[in-house]
């Protein structure tokens, strides 16, 4: 049985102040939904181990194959398998298309992408990585990304050094 304080919802809110419009809207809903309101809840079996890390490498680089992704991810928290504030269970690594998602000049267009990115990311369920080669050769810039997408030098050998090193297994 766990038990998420509304302590944590505090602390997310405020450690994103960046991302609060952003990510504001799914943190009402959880909140509403008793995520934050200090129910407990049992831990359910949903296929995924929360002593395990996971690597989301998306294959169709899709908007609707991102927020499948996102939304099993936010699954975890929801099913009370990871807590928030644990080291993030799941890492996207970007490479393809799927980067203009998390883009500001995109963010309307994706917004119901975008916010679930935002507000996975504060609560520290994922970490979203994005690639510099591909971004170069598409004419997109770090500043054009949203604040809580990092960069990584060249997403295929971020993907193999994160399965191979960290040991991370896919989602």
């Amino acid at each position: 049985m766990a038990v998420v304080p509304r302590s944590l919802f505090r602390r997310a809110l405020h450690k994103q102040t960046a991302l609060k419009p952003v990510s504001f809207g799914l943190i009402a809903i959880l909140c509403l939904s008793g995520i934050f309101g200090g129910h407990t809840y049992a831990q359910e079996d949903a296929g995924v181990d929360a002593s395990v890390r996971y690597l989301a490498d998306l294959q169709l680089h899709t908007e609707e194959e991102m927020l499948s992704l996102l939304q099993r991810a936010q699954q975890l928290l929801v099913d009370g398998t990871l807590q928030p504030g644990q080291e993030p269970a799941v890492t996207f690594v970007l490479h393809g298309p799927e980067v203009r998602l998390l883009t500001t000049d995109h963010y309307l267009a994706h917004r119901q992408v975008a916010d679930l990115a935002a507000s996975l990311s504060a609560l520290g369920v994922v970490e979203i990585n994005a690639c510099l080669t591909w971004m170069g050769k598409n004419d997109l810039t770090e500043p054009m990304l949203l604040p809580f997408v990092k960069t990584v030098p060249f997403g295929p050998s971020e993907t193999r050094r994160l399965r191979e090193q960290e040991e991370l297994v896919a989602f």
